[in-house]
C-alpha cells in the first residue's frame, strides 16, 4: 500500500488522485480562503503560508514535531519554490533568524509566526491587494490581549 511505498510512478499518483476525486473531493471548485480581489494577488503563496502554519501547529508536541516540520518547510522552499526572489528572501530571513538551529517545538511555531509577520511588514510597503492589506497578525480584533498598546506582541498570548 501507499504507507509502505518510498516512491510513486506518475501512473500510480494519477490513480491516487482519481480515487480521491471519486471519494468526494470537489471538482472544478473555487477555494476562497486565499482568493484575492485581483488574479495576481494572494493565491498560491497565501495558501502555502496557511498550509505551513497548519502543519507547524498540528505537529506541536506530536510526531514529527514542529521543529521537524520547520526544517521540512525550509527544505521545500530551498529546493522547490520557483519564485527565486521569494526563495532568496525566505532563506536569508531563515539564516538571520537561525531557524534551523531551533530545538523546541514552541520556539519553532513562534519563530515561523514572527517570520510571517516580518514578510508582511516588508511587503506592506509594496502595492498588494487593497482588500487584504499585509498586516501584523493577530490583529486586535482577533486577539485584544495579544499586543500591548505600544504594538509589541505578547508571545505567550499569541501562542495560546
Amino acid at each position: 500500500g501507499l504507507e509502505k511505498a518510498k516512491s510513486l510512478t506518475n501512473t500510480e499518483w494519477a490513480g491516487i488522485l482519481e480515487h480521491a476525486a471519486e471519494a468526494g473531493f470537489p471538482k472544478n471548485s473555487t477555494f476562497l480562503g486565499c482568493k484575492g480581489s485581483r488574479p495576481n494577488t494572494r493565491g498560491y503563496t497565501c495558501g502555502l503560508w496557511i498550509l505551513f502554519h497548519t502543519m507547524l501547529t498540528s505537529c506541536y508536541n506530536a510526531s514529527p514535531g514542529s521543529v521537524g516540520v520547520l526544517r521540512a518547510i525550509h527544505g521545500y522552499v530551498d529546493s522547490f519554490f520557483t519564485c527565486s526572489y521569494c526563495r532568496d528572501h525566505f532563506l536569508s530571513m531563515a539564516e538571520r533568524m537561525k531557524l534551523l538551529e531551533i530545538k523546541e517545538d514552541k520556539t519553532a511555531v513562534l519563530a515561523f509566526w514572527e517570520a510571517h509577520n516580518q514578510v508582511n511588514h516588508r511587503l506592506s510597503a509594496v502595492t498588494h491587494d487593497p482588500y487584504f492589506p499585509k498586516i501584523q497578525f493577530p490583529p486586535r480584533s482577533l486577539c485584544a490581549q495579544c499586543a500591548e498598546d505600544s504594538g509589541q506582541f505578547d508571545t505567550e498570548q499569541v501562542f495560546t
